[in-house]
């Protein structure tokens, strides 16, 4: 198991070094699961403000909206891939119900690397 998640977390950094480098991909996701009280579908981001819906189209509008674009079919597979790898490596399971991953969006940063 810990070949398989280092393979792939191997493999995305080089498909992620293989592009243009300066930028810096940000990933989005939208997953769907029972939510009690808040929808169906989750939309996660890096701004840890997390959205609830009701409707599928819905959370795709708000990553849209938030400038994420859809990803290939082959890169968006290897990231639910790599992310439900990484879900299901936590013993004893997540603290919280992350629901199922439907789609993986990403937008590239507009901030510019620290200076070391």
């Amino acid at each position: 198991m810990a070949e398989e998640l280092a393979s792939g977390i191997v493999l995305a950094a080089e498909k992620l070094y293989r592009k243009d480098t300066s930028k810096k991909m940000i990933l989005a996701t939208i997953s769907a699961g029972e939510f009690p009280e808040r929808g169906s579908f989750f939309f996660r981001d890096i701004d840890e403000q997390h959205a609830y819906f009701d409707f599928f189209e819905e959370a795709y509008n708000h990553a849209i909206l938030k400038g994420y674009e859809r990803m290939d079919k082959e890169e968006e597979k290897e990231w639910k891939d790599l992310i439900g790898r990484m879900h299901s490596s936590v013993p004893g399971g997540l603290k919280y119900n992350a629901g199922k991953v439907m789609m993986v969006l990403g937008k590239i940063s507009e901030k510019k690397p620290e200076a070391k």
